[in-house]
């Protein structure tokens, strides 16, 4: 971690020390002790020599550092709760348990212990209600984690999608209350939580965050307004959202923008090839001065668009690895791109959004900005296409003859045509042979890319077919004939790394 974030790891408020100490190692203590006194001090040399010296006691340190959290025996809980995470791993959950239901112990530090282990898929929202009626002010609870999220830059993004994720579960008035509280307390630095809020699904509650942002006019919230603008359900809340973009991008004769800060440096953009059922997953990571990794995940969908967003602020490189491992033991192949070229794949999946009058979800525009080098973006910012040209391939019979070998690619292994959808692709309706075709030639690019040239030209021979073949001849076609009787039930859909 940057120096300048250690002080993410500072309690808030006044931590109480307890008098009694009922668990004390007078090994262990002094080495905890001094690493609190070093990340308050922003000494991260000292805290990683001294984590070196406490790890061979990894067994014993899980029940001391829960037993200081639940003592007030913590002068930096936050870092406290990182310890006991990575000394424990897999074995944490009993002793966040613990921290996160003890009603004597801070709430900041009960909500940072709830928000490390994780929530259940379905119930959410009641869940989270629930946690926060435990808790003594959950309302400044929600204030003092922005406050932890935006102390450096950039703002830790996952810490502010857990806030984004409790607003959601509030009644609109009380939402309303906290995200005002929020916004006054903190100004422009709540920028991204009011941006995010402008998705959420509750007309007041984006007509607050419109306002909010009219007052404020945070960096970088004419594109998160204009996207409001684009895919709003209503049109009442459409001319809205294109008057306020409208008025966020005047600028001064003799005025200037603001101030365009640098992200960490980017390590990797990848793309999946796209699944059976139109889903493609990008993937951006960028590297921090410490090592550790901000990774982003955009479900995407060739229909829908932007169907979901997950990331981690900070993982490690093995974590990271064995992430992306997962997406592709799942059957498809992640392929390195360029930054242009990914923002060309989502700029693609925002129009479909639009298009579609389809919300975005919340928590993409906590994370939109790692698309980005600099935020606010620059105006003309490179967005490359992501599909390539099939007019040469239109008469190459032998390359549609080399498509029958095509569906068992790694590429197609998971692509099917069956029932409708099969009749419509071989040649019933035009506008199916448009969907496909465009799905072949956004393929051929990622093989072009994957070095896969001999693959691309067969696929982009298809494509060409898809264009202009009557349909008799389609009927016959090796690839979609091969395709239209693989099993729809036998082909698995693209999920994200993490839940």
């Amino acid at each position: 971690m940057e120096e300048g974030q250690l002080s993410k790891w500072e309690p808030s408020e006044e931590i109480p020390i307890a008098a009694e100490r009922s668990v004390v190692n007078s090994a262990l203590e002094p080495l905890i002790e001094r690493a609190e006194r070093a990340v308050l001090a922003g000494d991260l040399a000292s805290l990683r020599a001294l984590v070196g010296q406490l790890w061979p006691d990894r067994l014993a340190l899980p029940e001391l550092l829960t037993r200081r959290l639940i003592e007030g025996r913590t002068r930096a809980p936050l870092l406290t709760l990182e310890l006991l995470g990575g000394f424990a791993g897999r074995a944490a959950a009993p002793y966040l348990r613990r921290v996160a239901e003890d009603p004597a112990v801070a709430d900041l530090v009960r909500w940072s212990a709830r928000r490390r282990l994780g929530w259940p898929a379905r119930g959410q929202a009641r869940w989270r209600l629930a946690f926060l009626a435990s808790l003594r002010d959950p309302d400044r609870t929600l204030v003092e984690a922005v406050a932890q999220a935006t102390t450096a830059w950039p703002p830790d993004s996952e810490l502010l999608d857990e806030v984004l994720a409790y607003l959601c579960a509030l009644p609109s008035p009380r939402r309303q209350g906290v995200l005002q509280r929020i916004a006054g307390h903190f100004g422009v630095q709540a920028g991204w939580l009011l941006h995010a809020a402008l998705f959420i699904d509750d007309a007041a509650t984006q007509r607050l965050a419109l306002a909010e942002i009219g007052r404020l006019r945070p960096p970088g919230a004419a594109g998160a307004v204009a996207r409001l603008a684009a895919s709003a359900r209503t049109a009442t809340m459409r001319a809205a959202a294109t008057a306020a973009a409208q008025r966020l991008r005047l600028r001064l004769v003799d005025g200037a923008g603001p101030a365009s800060a640098p992200l960490p440096p980017l390590t990797q953009a990848l793309l999946s090839a796209i699944d059976g059922a139109g889903h493609q997953l990008a993937c951006v990571v960028r590297q921090w001065p410490d090592g550790l990794c901000l990774v982003v995940h955009f479900l995407l969908h060739a229909e829908c668009g932007v169907k979901a967003v997950v990331g981690l602020s900070r993982t490690t490189a093995d974590l990271l690895a064995s992430s992306l491992a997962s997406v592709q033991e799942r059957g498809l192949p992640l392929v390195a791109v360029d930054l242009p070229a990914l923002r060309g794949v989502l700029q693609a999946a925002l129009e479909r959004c639009a298009a579609g009058r389809r919300r975005l979800p919340p928590s993409f525009e906590l994370w939109e900005p790692a698309l980005h080098d600099h935020y606010p973006p620059p105006p003309h910012e490179p967005v490359a296409s992501v599909h390539l040209d099939d007019a040469a391939y239109g008469d190459r019979p032998d390359l549609l003859r080399a498509s029958v070998r095509l569906a068992e690619h790694p590429f197609f292994q998971s692509w099917c045509l069956s029932g409708k959808a099969s009749a419509l692709a071989l040649g019933v309706a035009g506008e199916a042979r448009a969907w496909l075709r465009e799905r072949l030639r956004q393929q051929a690019w990622l093989l072009e890319r994957a070095g896969d040239l001999a693959t691309r030209d067969v696929v982009l021979a298809v494509a060409a077919q898809l264009a202009t073949a009557p349909e008799g001849e389609l009927a016959r076609q090796p690839f979609l004939r091969r395709l239209a009787v693989r099993r729809a039930v036998a082909v698995g859909g693209l999920a994200l790394p993490w839940p």
